[in-house]
């Protein structure tokens, strides 16, 4: 381009010239007595216009051949990190088992094509263990301690019985995998024995969960653990709760609290809250969408995954 620019004003210039010289008697003999340097003067031009015109064009070629491997590369990643999508949803969609005496329900939004958060559900022994985790940030990184946490979770249920020994395990489990990074996982844990209508939950590192009873909030449910896989040897205590037939538990990751309203301000606990008291009344699935409708209403900004577990005795 810019070589193209110096040919034209070189003709230009000539132009000009000739166009002075046929006017002018002492520009015409100017040019007759030294024609030869101007001559040599413009075949110098020329060839330096001609040689960058050279080099700009061999420039625009290799640009177009990286921004063709560029695509490929592209194409490729865009086809793995479909893959690994299709992956994560198969590990998240299925089926949630069926115990008699609660209902529980969850979804997983992520942020990016694959996230961090992650939920499950798991019988044993006539009794529900479920979990709502959000592993830090959001992308690969976060996907691949996702699927190793809900991995690790799920085959120390199978082991053992009681939920502090089982998240206990589960800290020092991925503290080995994890510590040299800088990875981390905030976890709501419960399990729910029907029979006696009881919960014992643990909170690791997450947003307490919501309990509603009668359709009014009854209680913020923590236990103050800490996040999982920072430290080796942490203790988990865990707390009981009896429930009645009909309380609900709304469990969400942070991702819900920390979206932005227009104005900047995040969302927060409240909005949480507030839009819960307007359909907690209503089926389980019905909660679920209705709280993913009304994030989407209100918030302008979400850079977090979002994911959900809905519980009712």
């Amino acid at each position: 381009m810019r070589a193209g620019k110096i040919i034209a004003a070189s003709l230009l210039l000539t132009l000009a010239v000739c166009a002075l010289a046929f006017f002018s008697r002492a520009i015409s003999d100017f040019i007759y007595y030294n024609h030869t340097v101007i001559l040599s003067v413009a075949v110098v031009v020329l060839c330096v216009a001609l040689l960058a015109q050279y080099k700009h064009t061999a420039v625009l070629r290799e640009n177009a051949r990286l921004y063709r491997e560029l695509q490929v590369r592209q194409a490729h990643i865009d086809r793995d990190m479909s893959m690994a999508r299709n992956v994560q949803q198969g590990l998240l969609k299925q089926k949630i088992p069926r115990l008699k005496g609660c209902k529980i329900c969850a979804a997983c939004r992520p942020a990016e094509k694959i996230g961090g958060d992650f939920y499950g559900v798991q019988l044993k022994n006539s009794r529900a263990h479920f979990f709502l985790g959000d592993v830090a940030g959001h992308g690969i990184s976060s996907a691949l301690v996702m699927a190793l946490t809900r991995g690790l979770l799920q085959e120390l249920i199978n082991q053992l019985d009681d939920p502090a020994r089982i998240l206990a395990a589960l800290n020092n489990s991925l503290n080995d995998y994890i510590h040299d990074t800088p990875s981390f996982v905030a976890l709501f844990y419960g399990c729910y024995d029907p029979r006696a209508r009881k919960l014992t939950y643990i909170t690791a590192g997450q947003n307490p969960a919501l309990l509603f009873c009668g359709g009014v909030l009854a209680d913020r449910l923590q236990t103050g653990g800490s996040i999982l896989g920072m430290f080796a040897g942490q203790k988990f205590p865990a707390k009981n709760l009896k429930l009645q037939k009909g309380d609900r538990l709304i469990c969400y990751t942070d991702g819900f609290t920390e979206a932005r309203a227009a104005s900047g301000a995040e969302l927060g606990e409240d909005f949480i809250i507030d839009a819960l008291q307007k359909i907690i009344d209503k089926p389980l699935d019905k909660i679920k969408t209705g709280l993913y409708a009304s994030l989407d209403r209100a918030a302008k900004t979400i850079n977090d995954d979002l994911s959900l577990l809905c519980f009712e005795a």
